[in-house]
């Protein structure tokens, strides 16, 4: 696995759930938090704290993890960790310094299966990601997270210009967040082993 160095943004984090899209941004009026994001390749140490938030009622609500018990976590993720297999980044997410939750990438040509079911045939990637803290949801944040890890970890990493998402299409907060955060849907489809219909999203790196 390669291991990247920490980047880091700073951003402002609004309470409501509209963000600055620059930290200059004049048509802020209310008063912001001041933070930086950040991402750190996920390591073992990182495992128990994993298994905290995939347990937690608001990340298991749409994060489904099939066995989400300790020793689940271990076997899903360790193998990224040790290198076993390299199709899927795994990093944590940083604000101001804290863990707040995880972000992944992958080439949607290592998962085959699942870039014919949401019928994608182009060079690509993905990402996937959850916010395990309380009291960092429902704040915007979510938005940054996406935007700076694309800009400065996975576009320039994969060497791609071109990310797929594919929320559940009744997690509106998420649909909204990568709308926000410059995905356009394309179609709503069913994936074979996903609860729900997946809204398929896409953007492209100018």
């Amino acid at each position: 696995m390669i291991f990247f160095k920490n980047h880091s943004r700073r951003v402002y984090i609004r309470t409501s759930l509209r963000v600055a899209t620059r930290p200059c941004d004049s048509v802020i009026h209310e008063t912001p938090l001041n933070s930086s994001i950040s991402f750190r390749p996920l390591v073992a140490a990182d495992l128990a704290l994993l298994h905290e938030w995939l347990n937690r009622d608001f990340v298991a609500q749409w994060y489904h993890q099939p066995d989400p018990s300790l020793e689940g976590v271990r076997a899903k993720y360790l193998p990224s960790i040790t290198g076993a297999d390299t199709r899927t980044r795994h990093y944590v997410t940083l604000v101001d310094e804290r863990p707040t939750g995880m972000i992944q990438w992958y080439y949607l040509s290592d998962w085959p299966e699942y870039g014919q079911a949401i019928e994608v045939e182009e060079p690509s990637i993905s990402i996937d990601l959850f916010i395990g803290e309380s009291d960092m949801i429902h704040r915007g944040i979510g938005v940054e997270i996406i935007k700076t890890f694309l800009e400065e970890v996975a576009f320039p990493s994969s060497g791609t210009h071109v990310c797929y998402v594919g929320p559940e299409s009744t997690n509106l907060a998420a649909v909204k967040c990568y709308t926000k955060a410059g995905f356009a849907p394309l179609r709503t489809l069913k994936v074979k082993g996903d609860p729900g219909l997946t809204c398929v999203m896409r953007l492209e790196r100018c």
